[in-house]
């Protein structure tokens, strides 16, 4: 008895190829989209325990602390690492990027990630979020959004600081609660514009607000 064996013709293997191809993308998209909320939760929880810090902070002295988070590190309130979200390929992006926006007002030794507003305490800045939105955040991520593609890691970083994230935000509220915003630039002709009010609120600038800069 001729026992005959039926070879995989070359249609077949190809829809093998194609299947195991689409199963290879499908379980590639569900771990980065795993890796990536489990950076966000990772860093929801750093940004209330700095909140956290910061509250503890006015309550001894006062006032939030002013310029930089370096005063919770060095109060013990907070490590270095806390400062630090897992997303920053830059050692310090917030740091670094309002360093190059006010220089005068970065001699920062702790380089952070996230970015604040409480320099502008005592100015009308600070007077217009409290009354624009009393809620109003004051620490931000922005590193788990979309990297912006007109400006790449091959141009000097102060010329596209500013402009290098948007979309996923995650903002620390005053009330300690962490809101996952949505951060977009504006498109003035073929000009895009950032805001850095935009950081901090969804409410509208004031008419007063140097706007998109």
């Amino acid at each position: 008895m001729n026992c005959s064996k039926r070879a995989f013709t070359l249609f077949e293997l190809l829809i093998v190829l194609v299947i195991v191809a689409l199963l290879v993308a499908l379980i590639s998209g569900v771990v980065l989209r795993t890796k990536q909320s489990s950076t966000r939760t990772n860093c929801t929880q750093s940004l209330r325990q700095v909140g956290l810090a910061i509250l503890m902070y006015a309550e001894t002295n006062g006032s939030y602390p002013r310029i930089d988070l370096d005063p919770l590190v060095q109060e013990g309130l907070v490590t270095v690492s806390l400062l630090h979200c897992k997303d920053d390929p830059f050692e310090g992006f917030g740091s670094k990027a309002w360093a190059c926006k006010t220089p005068h007002l970065r001699s920062t030794v702790f380089h952070a990630s996230f970015e604040s507003p409480l320099h502008y305490q005592g100015t009308r800045i600070w007077d217009a979020l409290g009354d624009a939105d009393s809620n109003h955040g004051i620490l931000t991520c922005r590193l788990h959004g979309d990297k912006t593609v007109d400006y790449g890691r091959d141009q000097n970083f102060c010329k596209w600081a500013m402009m290098a994230y948007e979309g996923k935000l995650l903002r620390l509220r005053k009330d300690g609660s962490v809101q996952q915003a949505k951060l977009q630039f504006a498109s003035v002709g073929k000009t895009v514009h950032f805001s850095p009010w935009r950081l901090w609120t969804d409410e509208p600038e004031p008419d007063w607000w140097p706007g998109l800069n």
